[in-house]
């Protein structure tokens, strides 16, 4: 009986860690992507716009090149960004089982159970459209 308890914690925490790393893993690939996202458009432009600078004998086209590489890495990393966003949004929200069985869940300060509670709050909702 005792081996199992055991067992069953060991499970847990080799299970957090993996989540852990993978949440680091994650935030590591986002960093790279957000810094290249910036770094391709701008440099690829300031190169285009060097280029066109000597070809025409010009100074100032690389300065509007690396304007317009800088808005437009901005705005990649804005869509990654809210991509991301919407993506945390949907997810469903993970119980965090505690293996020792004590209170996952919270109790209500006053009471009710939360059955009671919850349709208090569908007939707050209801009443509030109603209006």
């Amino acid at each position: 009986m005792f081996e199992e308890k055991g067992e069953s914690e060991k499970t847990a925490k080799r299970e957090e860690k993996s989540r852990e790393r993978r949440g680091i893993y994650r935030n590591l690939t986002l960093i790279s992507q957000f810094t290249l996202f910036m770094l391709v458009p701008i440099g690829g432009l300031s190169a285009l716009g060097y280029f066109l600078d000597k070809h025409f004998g010009t100074s100032w086209i690389i300065i509007v090149c690396f304007f317009v590489g800088a808005v437009a890495g901005g705005q990649s990393v804005y869509r990654l960004a809210m991509k991301i966003a919407n993506e945390k949004k949907e997810e469903p929200e993970r119980k965090i089982i505690n293996p020792r069985g004590s209170g996952n869940n919270p109790k209500p300060d006053d009471g009710e159970d939360g059955a009671a509670r919850t349709k208090d709050l569908s007939d707050a909702v209801s009443e509030k459209s109603d209006d």
